[in-house]
């Protein structure tokens, strides 16, 4: 009987930790011992979001789908798609930017005066990318996203800073294998890599942008990997329900963040925010078009922070591919 009692009250407990999620927190798996794994996507939505869409649908399952804005320019339908098909959607940032130190040319040869003001500017840049693109999944999707992958898994001190103060959890993940070192690999041995990564509390990731034949793969692993799910007796579930977050009140809990309403403010120039609607006071965002896409808004977010866009190209066609590869690209040297 006690140990019964003692049991339980682990249990509760561990519900009780999931519920308390803090804003700014990293999480790479849910502990918990139910049969519940997530499945979650990067980068999309793309053409072929629908295709997996149906996938999920045939098997009951459901993912949570972290989006990039500038996609929601061409996929913004297939964005409320995800929402109204009970799917949970995240923050991608705007356009991948690689946000990882090591990456910026010149940073470590820095002087730590230099690093902290250098560190200073990357966390307004990435606050004014995660409001802007926040604003366009709202639109979209027409849900407030609580929940961020930084491109590449990115999750320095001032990333889990900026995320704490905009009201972000940052979800990474527990198993994924898409590097450039697994691509001599069969579809077969990435799949049974896969079925073996459906664990209880299990974050797996996928893409739903890519080329012709990454997709395929990407088909082939998702269908391949929830028929073993249902063998095993596992369900597939969005990231919210296995840490048992309820969404609702984990955007009030944003919407009532004083820094969230601190960093609108300086956002939208103006020190009212409205408490029906966090994006009323943004400022209006131009339609896109092949010739103009969002350059003019992202001069100020990317300001002396370097970018790789190319993969962003797929599926564009070549006025607009051109136009995005016009953004401003500069070294953080060249100050």
């Amino acid at each position: 009987m006690k140990r019964a009692a003692y049991f339980l009250i682990i249990s509760l407990l561990a519900a009780h930790a999931h519920a308390q999620q803090n804003f700014g927190d990293v999480v790479k798996r849910a502990h918990t011992t139910e049969s519940v794994f997530a499945i979650t996507f990067d980068d999309g939505p793309g053409r072929d979001t629908p295709d997996i869409l149906n996938i999920l649908d045939k098997y009951n399952a459901k993912a949570t789908f972290f989006l990039t804005a500038h996609q929601l320019r061409f996929y913004s339908k297939t964005a409320r798609a995800l929402t109204e098909r009970g799917h949970t959607v995240g923050s991608h940032t705007t356009i991948h930017k690689d946000y990882r130190l090591q990456r910026l040319n010149g940073y470590m040869e820095l002087t730590p005066e230099e690093q902290h003001e250098f560190l200073l500017k990357m966390k307004g840049a990435l606050k004014q990318d995660l409001l802007y693109s926040e604003a366009e999944i709202y639109k979209a999707a027409g849900e407030l996203p609580v929940f961020l992958r930084m491109p590449y898994g990115a999750s320095y001190e001032y990333i889990k800073n900026t995320a704490r103060d905009l009201g972000y959890i940052i979800i990474n993940w527990s198993a994924v294998q898409d590097g450039p070192e697994e691509e001599t690999l069969t579809d077969m041995k990435r799949l049974e890599y896969y079925k073996a990564s459906i664990k209880p509390g299990a974050i797996i990731l996928l893409h739903d942008l890519g080329d012709e034949k990454k997709i395929k793969r990407v088909k082939f692993i998702l269908e391949g990997m929830l028929e073993e799910a249902q063998k095993k007796g596992f369900e597939a579930v969005t990231v919210d329900q296995m840490l048992c977050i309820n969404l609702e009140e984990k955007r009030q809990e944003k919407l009532n963040l004083a820094s969230y309403k601190k960093a609108l403010a300086e956002y939208s120039k103006t020190a009212e925010v409205p408490s029906y609607t966090p994006f009323s006071i943004m400022r209006p965002q131009p339609e896109f078009d092949a010739l103009s896409p969002v350059r003019e808004e992202l001069k100020e977010i990317f300001h002396e922070v370097t970018t790789d866009i190319s993969h962003l190209c797929l599926g564009m066609n070549e006025e607009a591919c051109s136009a995005l590869n016009e953004l401003p690209v500069t070294n953080i040297t060249n100050k």
